[in-house]
């Protein structure tokens, strides 16, 4: 099995802990505080791989680098606000309707990409993006009116959660990409 495959499953089982772990804190706590905490916790794991990096790589790629430090500082304010507005729909409806909702970021990141990133996506792909979506909300069992999507908090606080991540996904894709390094996993583990 190639690493990037085990990456993937440590990471999807890590976000639903960790927000699972954000509803239950949320209801004793703003979804302010309970977002503080969250990034107040990762904050030392950033600085280690970012440090990591930077012992890897023995350079200063990142100095002088004014579109790495746009694209990052965007794509943390992004993930943030995506946060708080995750945290508000998860205590407003049930951990699957709030988890649905913020995955409409497939769907905004394949849109916002193609118009302002320059990052399209071939017919079929954005076909997939959005059957995936919908086959998401569809599992999530919620019966959603067209009177929902104009008065309904939950749907309003999920969407904007995607929207956040969305926009925090390609920014920090913009990040990465400026930097012109090589891939972590080609350089620590060797090309399979």
């Amino acid at each position: 099995m190639e690493i990037w495959i085990l990456f993937t499953l440590l990471a999807v089982t890590m976000q639903s802990v960790r927000t699972a772990a954000q509803k239950q804190i949320a209801q004793s706590l703003s979804a302010s505080t309970t977002t503080l905490i969250r990034y107040l916790f990762g904050l030392p794991f950033a600085l280690a791989y970012f440090f990591f990096l930077r012992y890897i790589y023995q350079e200063e790629s990142v100095a002088g680098n004014p579109v790495f430090y746009r694209a990052a500082s965007l794509a943390a304010i992004a993930q943030i606000i995506a946060t708080v507005f995750l945290v508000k729909a998860l205590t407003l409806r049930n951990f699957a309707v709030g988890t649905a909702l913020a995955k409409t970021e497939a769907l905004l990141t394949a849109i916002i990409g193609g118009l302002f990133f320059s990052a399209t996506l071939s017919p079929i792909a954005y076909l997939s993006v959005a059957l995936g979506v919908v086959g998401v909300l569809i599992a999530s069992n919620w019966k959603i009116s067209l009177a929902d999507l104009f008065q309904n908090e939950s749907i309003k606080f999920g969407i904007g959660a995607g929207l956040g991540f969305a926009l925090a996904s390609l920014w920090i894709r913009e990040a990465s990409l400026s930097l012109e390094l090589p891939r972590l996993a080609k350089d620590c583990f060797g090309s399979r």
